[in-house]
């Protein structure tokens, strides 16, 4: 499995609805990962969490990390494409 971090970069907030890594192909998104060790095994929704300027989120994929080849993050805002390097 692979961890894929999203920071915002919006000055105002913004909600994550989906991510589609891989054109929804393969390599989906399984579960937000808590930063804190103390949350490790805490269940929580996987979208709709709002992020403020510089605020992470993070996301376990199901895939190794050289099978992620783009990201397209789906958010109240618009959406945001991130085509990965080799």
């Amino acid at each position: 499995s692979s961890l894929l971090s999203i920071t915002s970069m919006n000055d105002e907030p913004v909600v994550i609805k989906n991510l589609i890594v891989n054109r929804g192909n393969s390599c989906e998104a399984t579960k937000k990962v808590e930063p804190k060790f103390g949350d490790k095994f805490k269940k929580e929704k996987l979208f709709d969490h709002e992020l403020k300027y510089s605020q992470q989120i993070f996301y376990r994929l199901d895939c190794k990390p050289n099978q992620l080849l783009e990201v397209k993050i789906i958010t109240d805002k618009g959406e945001y494409y991130h085509k990965f390097s080799k």
